[in-house]
Parts: structure tokens; C-alpha cells; sequence
């Protein structure tokens, strides 16, 4: 312990040496060795810095004096960890002392897990944007591979300076010679959340509008996200939402108490001038890819609004203003010049027929139906996924079930931007109004075949009656199928809900 005497050092340490001895000489009396007096010293192994220290960038201020007045410090506090690590600093240090003195150095210690880290840093950073803005940082981001959020919004903040001056620096920037360009916010007011988080502990004791994160951009490419709360206890809880499992914030703990901080990001364009992030966890040990961030276009989701609604209500408008203007010249009389009003007789023929113009007055107002639906699904596509249509490369396994273009089979299809969840709601949709027609179908074929022109008779009421009754029983069968995945319950929701077709919803 700290506060060990030396009385309790040797009893503490008497059994490891008498194994040893033992191990090395079988002849070794315990009952005649001593300690002898003013021999045994007392110090402490594998001093670490505290997060308390880290947050008042101690090794920062170290490194920050390392050469003055000639005086240069070393040792395991300064590396934290093994010897390894401690050989690696003093080469580093070494180095330093070299060029201030002007000495050419003829050797650098780095350790193998130290050259496998470097070369991940240096993969991660190929393509990585240079020299950024901070429109380029600000803006709402699509996520993928998170565990709790799918889009977030990074906003502004007023104290930029002041914010900038406080944040702790970090290795890959420093040593690529990058300083901050901008600083943006990432509140948990502006995430959006598809798994409870409430499950993290201590999470819904979060403040939604003060913690979250300041994302600091440099020059390099290279993202930082420090915590807005200096709380150990919201950092923690922080870092367990940001890690992949309960076994993932264990390692990145880890790497926090060693390193100070656990992840950072990378900030790309690609060739259609798409910003995206990508997050790593561990950066100076594992370079863990985690989730992908992708900047919405608002230009393109302002575009696929006016797509999306305006231009179903437009056709809509148009297909009844057809069929106004086709009801209008029925009731017209026709003029007298025969040749002229040959096509008014066939229209009003046409129409006149009553089976054929029933049947024609819902059919276009399906077909409205069918083109407002897949322009509200054309919408949601393109708000979701702003236009990419390059085929970028998989930058991680987490994405690659997620592809980013069209390809040589989809071309250019909108489907092919979309995630699994995504992809779902976009397959709800089509179901919902493959469904629907299909209802309508079935009422318009049941009025035309088997009841318009037809008495209304006691056979027909028994009919009805009897759907009725069994609308319950098919509406529990098509939950039950539907509750196992079964696409058997499409063909008896649709006789459930519109009673076999007996004549309700069109009427």
C-alpha cells in the first residue's frame, strides 16, 4: 500500500523471496536469512497520472517544460504503462535532446504495438479533408453503426475562442502539426434516438441541454469530441453510450485512464462533395472503427420536399380536374355538325356506359393514390440519404451491409442509399398500399360483378352478415402470421378488412 511501514514491506515481501531463492538453490535455509538494516528501501510502482491530472493537462505542461534550463524528466509516469512504453518515451526524449543540441540521433526505440497503431492512424487519415471550415463541421448527420442514435445535429457555439483555449490537445494532432480550425456542439437535445438510452446507468440524469460534446475540427482532418460537462461522472456515462457493448467501455475506460481520452474521428469529402466522419474508439492502441457519420444536403432535402408533396398534389389536382372536365362535357348536348362532335359522342358514350364510368372514377383516384405514395416514399428516401451517386468503398465492417451508391446491377436507385432499418420503413410502405388497392380492387370487382343492377335480397344481407362474423376471427389469424413474419397474412387481412369485398369504403 501507500502508507506501508517497512516492517510491513518486508513481512509482505518474505514469501516472494524465499520462493525465489528456493527456486534457485534448494539448499536455501529461510530460518537463516535476515534483512539487513539500511538496505531496504520503500517506493511505489507504476505511478499513473490521475483523471484529475489529466484534466488539468498535467503531462501536457511536463511535456511542455521537457529541455528547459537544460533539466529533462523521464520515467514510467511519463508513459504510464510498461516497459515498453517507458523505453519508447526516453527515446523520444532522447530525441529531442538530440536536435537541441544538434546532435544527428542514430537510434529511436518504437515499440511493435506502437508501429501497428501508427500505421492504422496512418490508413484512417488517407483522404482525410484538409484544411476544413466550420461550415463544414456544422450541419445534421445521418449515423450508422451507432448503438443508441441514428442522426444527430452539430451547432454552432458562441465562445468559440474561449472553448478552443480549454480543450486538452491530443497526440495525432499535435504530431501531424495541425491546430483547431473550428468547434462546434453536440448536445443530447439535438440527438436523435432509436434504442432507449435510459438503460446506460445514470443517463437520464444527464442535463439534455448543457452535457453532450464539443467537436473540435483540425486542420488535418482529424475530429476530437470532449465532453461540454468536466463531471467524471458524465464522462463516464458519456463514454459508455459511445462504446459498441458494456466489454467495449471496459477497454475504452481503460484507454481513457492511460491516455486521457479514447477516441477521435475523421473527416472526409468524397467526389460529390458529401461530408462524412469516421469514429474511432482507442486511438493510440486499437484504432477501433465504430459508428459513420454522413452531413445531410439541406439544399437536396429542400428539393425532395417540394418532389415529394407538391408534385403528387399537383397530379392529384390534375387527375380530377380530368375527370370534372369529362363529367362536364357528358352533360353538354352536342352541337349539331355531326363530324365535329363525333369524339363528344364517343366520351359521352364511354362515360355514359355506367358500369365503365364507375369503375373509371376509382381507378383514377387509386392511381392518384399510387403516385402520391411513392412520391412520399421518393421523399423519405432522399431526406434520409442525400444523392451520393458514386460507389464509394466500405470504409469499415460496421458499414458493410450499408452501401453508399448505386452500383453496376441498381444503378442509380434510391433504395440502394437506404440502411436495413431504413429499408424496412420503406417496405412498410409498399406493402401498406399493395394492401390498400388491392382492397379497393376487391370491392370495385365484388360491386360490379355480383351486385350493381341487382335487387338487394335476403341472401345478399345472410352474405354480408356472415363477413361480418368472420372479420374478427381472420383479423386474429393475419396478427398472429403477421407476429411470425408470415406473408400469408396479406391475402386474409385484405378479405378481413373489406368484408369480402361487400361495398363499404367506395360507397
Amino acid at each position: 500500500g501507500n502508507n506501508a511501514t517497512e516492517e510491513e514491506s518486508r513481512a509482505r515481501a518474505r514469501p516472494w523471496i524465499d520462493s525465489m531463492m528456493l527456486t534457485i538453490d534448494t539448499a536455501y535455509n529461510t530460518s537463516e536469512t535476515y534483512f539487513l538494516d539500511g538496505v531496504w528501501e520503500l517506493y511505489r510502482y507504476n505511478v499513473r497520472f490521475s483523471t484529475e491530472q489529466f484534466d488539468l493537462n498535467l503531462p501536457q505542461k511536463i511535456d511542455a517544460v521537457q529541455g528547459t534550463n537544460n533539466i529533462w524528466y523521464g520515467g514510467g509516469a511519463l508513459s504510464h504503462w510498461n516497459v515498453g512504453d517507458i523505453v519508447h518515451q526516453s527515446s523520444m526524449i532522447v530525441e529531442r535532446m538530440a536536435s537541441q543540441y544538434g546532435i544527428q540521433p542514430s537510434w529511436k526505440f518504437i515499440p511493435a504495438m506502437k508501429k501497428k497503431t501508427n500505421r492504422k492512424i496512418t490508413a484512417a487519415l488517407i483522404g482525410a479533408k484538409v484544411n476544413p471550415t466550420i461550415s463544414d463541421l456544422l450541419g445534421h448527420y445521418k449515423l450508422d453503426g451507432h448503438m443508441f442514435a441514428d442522426s444527430i445535429e452539430i451547432e454552432r457555439v458562441d465562445d468559440e475562442e474561449d472553448i478552443i483555449s480549454t480543450l486538452p490537445v491530443h497526440a495525432i494532432a499535435v504530431t501531424k502539426g495541425a491546430p483547431i480550425v473550428a468547434v462546434g456542439m453536440l448536445s443530447l437535445r439535438s440527438t436523435h434516438f432509436f434504442n432507449d438510452p435510459n438503460q446506460i446507468p445514470g443517463f437520464s440524469m444527464l442535463d439534455q441541454n448543457k452535457d453532450g460534446y464539443y467537436v473540435a475540427l483540425h486542420a488535418n482532418g482529424v475530429v476530437r469530441f470532449h465532453s461540454m460537462n468536466p463531471s467524471p461522472s458524465v464522462k463516464s456515462t458519456l463514454l459508455v453510450f459511445d462504446s459498441k457493448n458494456m466489454t467495449d467501455a471496459g477497454l475504452n475506460f481503460g484507454h481513457l485512464i492511460k491516455y486521457g481520452c479514447f477516441c477521435f474521428g475523421v473527416m472526409k469529402e468524397n467526389s460529390s462533395g458529401v461530408i462524412t466522419i469516421q469514429r474511432y474508439n482507442r486511438w493510440a492502441e486499437d484504432v477501433d472503427m465504430f459508428y459513420f457519420m454522413k452531413k445531410v444536403d439541406e439544399k437536396s432535402r429542400t428539393f425532395w420536399i417540394l418532389i415529394g408533396i407538391v408534385l403528387p398534389v399537383c397530379l392529384g389536382l390534375l387527375t380530377f380536374g380530368v375527370i370534372q372536365y369529362l363529367e362536364t362535357k357528358n352533360d353538354t348536348p352536342p352541337k349539331e355538325n355531326p363530324e365535329l362532335n363525333r369524339p363528344v359522342r364517343m366520351a359521352g358514350s364511354l362515360i355514359g356506359n355506367k358500369a365503365q364510368f364507375a369503375l373509371f372514377d376509382i381507378i383514377m383516384p387509386m392511381v392518384f393514390i399510387v403516385v402520391t405514395t411513392f412520391g412520399l416514399v421518393g421523399f423519405i428516401n432522399w431526406t434520409v440519404r442525400p444523392t451520393d451517386w458514386t460507389h464509394d468503398e466500405h470504409e469499415s465492417s460496421v458499414q458493410e451491409p450499408y452501401p453508399r451508391g448505386g452500383s453496376s446491377v441498381t444503378g442509380t436507385s434510391p433504395q440502394t442509399l437506404l440502411t436495413d432499418a431504413e429499408f424496412q420503413v420503406y417496405l412498410g410502405f409498399i406493402v401498406w398500399i399493395t394492401v390498400v388497392i388491392a382492397g379497393l380492387g376487391l370491392e370495385t370487382f365484388v360491386w360490379h360483378h355480383f351486385l350493381e343492377g341487382k335487387v338487394w335480397d335476403d341472401t345478399k344481407a345472410r352474405l354480408w352478415k356472415f363477413a361480418q362474423f368472420l372479420f374478427p376471427l381472420l383479423s386474429m389469424t393475419t396478427l398472429g402470421l403477421a407476429a411470425s413474419n408470415s406473408y400469408l397474412a396479406l391475402p386474409i387481412l385484405v378479405p378481413a378488412l373489406w368484408k369480402f369485398g361487400f361495398p363499404e369504403t367506395i360507397m
